[in-house]
């Protein structure tokens, strides 16, 4: 359906125009009629994996919270949280070997013993010379020199653990994400207006499981003729939205223009939009604003001065 806002009144400075219901609307304000109500946030929220849905709370008109820590659905996770148990045992015993300095520790010992050896050979031939052969006592050097080396191949294997329980508990990280991407949440406040799957059935990741539409703010979209209106008229200007409702009611909402389309149309007009804040029933059951619906914004024109020429 083409949206088609008409301008009754213009800003001030265009003051009243024979013929027309410019001089209807208060000096300073412009009217648009027929301005089209819509959804500020309005969200698909898909499955991210595919599965079977197990469990579905969501029902159309339930009021919803983003990212609520109980799910509107579930994907069945088990092989999820199996993977889970297994990473969180696999990072246990990799923390028992990070912590452990048994290789450490046996391997200075086994130096310092074969430093002991080292100096005995090397007393017992300053005191009898030649009792001791070359070759017997370069062979203990080396098992001292050896002992040096597994030091530091013992300190390495250690820190070679420490990073395996860093790598481990990266997986149980995966799995607690894995777990967490098959619970289904809104990303934002609102009210859910459809429920795709039914319980039991198959989703693939991407497929929609539901739509939520935000209602506590609504936008409103307004076209007005590029000859009447400046730009700079409208630009953050605040507005009154005015609505008719059932057996006559009016209901009014405060609200301020937040965007101007760059673009005209073929018939000379442009796109304005302004949000604004809705508001529930006496009930507390059901918004007034609903988007679809139309009103006429009073658009308060007042002190708009003309931008001053940009330097370049």
């Amino acid at each position: 359906m083409k949206i088609a806002c008409l301008l009754l009144a213009t800003a001030a400075l265009s003051g009243p125009q024979e013929g027309g219901g410019a001089a209807k609307a208060p000096r300073g304000t412009l009217v648009v009629e027929k301005c089209m109500l819509q959804a500020i946030d309005d969200v698909q929220v898909p499955a991210q994996e595919a599965g079977v849905i197990v469990m579905l709370r969501a029902k159309e008109g339930m009021q919803v919270e983003a990212n609520d820590p109980e799910p509107l659905a579930q994907i069945d996770d088990s092989k999820a949280r199996m993977a889970k148990l297994i990473a969180e045992a696999e990072k246990k015993v990799a923390d028992k070997k990070a912590k452990s300095d048994v290789h450490v520790e046996y391997a200075k010992a086994a130096e310092r013993v074969a430093g002991k050896v080292v100096e005995a050979f090397l007393k017992a031939n300053e005191k009898s010379p030649g009792s001791k052969p070359q070759v017997e006592i370069e062979r203990v050097k080396l098992d001292h020199e050896r002992t040096q080396w597994q030091i530091r191949q013992a300190e390495l294997d250690r820190e070679v653990e420490e990073l395996t329980a860093e790598a481990k508990q990266t997986q149980v990280d995966a799995a607690e994400e894995d777990i967490r991407r098959r619970r289904i949440t809104s990303p934002i406040d609102g009210e859910v207006v459809e429920v795709r799957p039914q319980l039991g059935e198959w989703v693939n990741a991407g497929d929609p499981v539901l739509r939520v539409i935000r209602l506590n703010q609504l936008r409103v979209i307004g076209f007005v003729n590029a000859a009447d209106v400046a730009p700079y008229e409208l630009h953050n200007r605040s507005v009154r939205l005015i609505v008719e409702l059932e057996r006559g009611r009016r209901e009014e909402f405060e609200g301020r223009v937040v965007w101007i389309d760059p673009q005209l149309a073929p018939n000379g007009q442009y796109r304005f939009w302004a949000e604004v804040d809705n508001r529930l029933e006496a009930s507390g059951d059901f918004w007034i604003l609903r988007p679809g619906q139309e009103g006429t914004l009073v658009v308060d024109t007042k002190l708009a001065d003309r931008p001053t020429r940009r330097k370049r």
